[in-house]
């Protein structure tokens, strides 16, 4: 009889032994679910605030590029457009 008291108190030390530390794993998991939707906030805000800042330069390199290319085709160097220009023999 006695043996049996002892046996079942020792089951429910490893019981609440088995709750604490599933509960720490259950807090652990939680801790991460919200820092990984914090790191892509993060990201993604990044993402846009750099889209925002850096949209001026591309709209105005949108305009360069064509007025570049213009340029170019009207130099005599061999592959840039001008049909004019010398072809090696």
């Amino acid at each position: 009889m006695y043996e049996d008291g002892k046996k079942i108190n020792e089951l429910l030390g490893l019981a609440q032994e088995n709750n604490v530390m599933l509960k720490r794993m259950q807090r652990a998991r939680r801790f991460s679910s919200f820092f990984w939707v914090v790191k892509w906030v993060v990201i993604i805000a990044f993402a846009a605030g750099a889209y925002y800042y850096l949209q001026p330069f591309v709209e105005s390199l949108q305009k360069v590029v064509p007025q570049l290319e213009g340029t170019f085709k009207s130099l005599p160097i061999p592959g840039w457009g001008s049909t004019s220009s010398t072809t090696p023999r």
